[in-house]
């Protein structure tokens, strides 16, 4: 919540809505915009002045703008998303936990889904903190501080270990007859999975306190962009931008050698099973590799003005706080095969009543919802 106070524009009628303008003031250019009215209202009036307070949430793209660019649609998007994506992580970790022993066959595995299980803690985790601290007028400096701590420390953890598993997956494919011990992934993914997030976010805390820099913004409980290079969220930014670039490198790295293995048998029906392949392969990797994070770069190089900057905003905003793609390509693969073992070897037991639930009831109601909850934000948007 905040609150101004500005001269009557107007005499008249009390209801009238004011339009007030601000600035943004960048290193080169000064743009002029309209501030939006959208969760304000007159709150006094004594004839001269006009006191306004207005309440704001913070949008999921703030992870990845110059400051905060809510408005009222984007912050119903991130309640929601994040609501749903807190659910399906739920989910999707109980159901893993139901079927470790089922889907965990072989050290090659046992990689996979311990690097997925990670992901999906910290995704959860950096949720939950981010669903706290939608509101930060309402917290005190102290938790708005700690929020900032928690989210910096989980999305980076999150994307440490989407590089463990891409880096993983690239040296089995290259490395066919010498597979990585367990001991030395679990060594190595350890300390880049959890050690070096503790260091980058302690050492960022660390020079901004020396340096008398601000660490985080009150306003919107995260880090602050000052300018190119400039500012604590470059700690964010560029661990971020250089996990996302060698992720890329392993997709691109995975679909060339499923190219290469299908062209000594290259015919119309091989090159439809390639192009299923590849297709298949961007759509699994593209949400556990983070990829679509590289939304929210452009959303930082355009500036408000630029048509593509609202398209940017909410695209980054949708793909990801509702994490469709990681339950869809994560946890309903490891449910069907899970569900396909129960079936056989464990018939009636309460794991294969509980699976047969998920893919009867859970599911299809989770479809439906998402489908009734976009089609109801595009028809209000299209009236608005």
């Amino acid at each position: 919540m905040f609150m101004f106070t500005a001269d009557r524009l107007f005499t008249g009628h009390e209801d009238v809505l004011l339009k007030f303008m601000f600035t943004v003031i960048t290193k080169k250019e000064i743009y002029l915009y309209d501030w939006s009215d959208e969760g304000c209202f007159v709150r006094s009036s004594d004839g001269e002045d006009i006191q306004c307070e207005c309440h704001h949430l913070t949008a999921f793209s703030v992870l990845m703008a110059k400051g905060d660019i809510s408005t009222e649609t984007l912050d119903t998007i991130t309640t929601v998303g994040l609501s749903v994506s807190v659910f399906s992580l739920l989910l999707f970790l109980t159901i893993e936990f139901l079927v470790w022993s089922a889907v965990v066959k072989s050290n090659l595995s046992h990689f996979r889904h311990t690097a997925i299980v990670n992901i999906a803690v910290f995704l959860l985790l950096a949720d939950c903190s981010f669903l706290a601290s939608t509101s930060p007028e309402s917290l005190s400096d102290t938790v708005c501080f700690v929020l900032t701590v928690c989210k910096h420390l989980f999305f980076l953890a999150m994307f440490t270990w989407m590089l463990c598993m891409s880096v993983m997956l690239v040296h089995q494919l290259i490395f066919v007859f010498n597979p990585l011990r367990k001991r030395v992934f679990m060594f190595l993914s350890s300390i880049l999975g959890y050690v070096v997030p503790i260091l980058i976010v302690g050492s960022s805390y660390i020079y901004c306190k020396y340096t008398y820099r601000p660490y985080y913004d009150k306003k919107t409980c995260w880090l602050v962009f000052e300018r190119l290079l400039e500012g604590s969220m470059h700690a964010f930014l560029i661990p971020v931008g250089t996990i996302m670039m060698t992720n890329l490198f392993s997709m691109v790295v995975v679909i060339v050698t499923l190219v290469k293995s299908s062209v000594p048998d290259s015919s119309k029906a091989d090159d439809k099973d390639t192009a299923k392949g590849i297709l298949k392969v961007v759509l699994v990797l593209t949400p556990i590799f983070g990829v679509t994070w590289i939304i929210g770069f452009f959303l930082l190089m355009l500036e408000p003005d630029n048509p593509m900057f609202e398209v940017a905003n909410y695209s980054f905003t949708i793909l990801n706080s509702f994490q469709f793609q990681y339950l869809n390509s994560e946890s309903l693969l490891v449910i069907s095969k899970a569900e396909v073992w129960f079936r056989t070897q464990r018939k009636g037991t309460i794991q294969s009543r509980f699976l047969t639930y998920i893919f009867k009831n859970v599911i299809p109601s989770y479809t439906y919802l998402m489908t009734v909850f976009f089609t109801v934000l595009y028809m209000d948007q299209s009236a608005s």
